[in-house]
């Protein structure tokens, strides 16, 4: 996944990802204060785009998700800086945007196995000896009682 800021004084960015199946719709969310950027379906090539805009208030580091109910989340952290100051003698009113970094990370389609699997029999002989421990507590308290009466 790409992402390059348009450099005019209006702060447009763009991204395109590719990797997406054919046809698949994909959504966009801008976060640090989460803005969606609609959808998109992907090209034969499996690509789409968006455009969007973020001014210089905006500065700080933000977080673009794109996800695929087919293809999974891709995720993309990037930096909006503030403008430079423009000096009093400059005509020019309009500085332009600058981004300052990106770094790109996808995310696995499906979530990994965590934690320990166990054969169902195992767990039925687990459950039947905490009954069976259960039941003999119980009976041995009972003669304990008997005995001492």
């Amino acid at each position: 996944m790409t992402l390059a800021p348009v450099t005019d004084a209006a702060g447009h960015w763009a991204v395109t990802a590719a990797g997406f199946q054919p046809g698949e719709v994909v959504s966009a969310t801008v976060y640090s204060t989460p803005r969606s950027l609609g959808q998109q379906i992907a090209d034969e090539a499996g690509q789409v785009t968006f455009q969007w805009t973020m001014s210089a208030d905006e500065a700080g580091q933000h977080r673009l998700v794109l996800t695929g109910p087919q293809s999974g989340e891709v995720v993309q952290h990037f930096t909006v800086a503030p403008t430079d100051t423009v000096s009093a003698s400059s005509t020019n009113s309009a500085p332009a945007p600058a981004a300052t970094s990106y770094q790109t990370s996808e995310k696995p389609a499906a979530l990994s196995q965590t934690g320990a699997s166990a054969h169902p029999w195992a767990v039925v002989v687990a459950v039947l000896a905490l009954v069976l421990g259960a039941v003999g507590l119980t009976v041995s308290r009972r003669l304990k009682r008997r005995s001492t009466i």
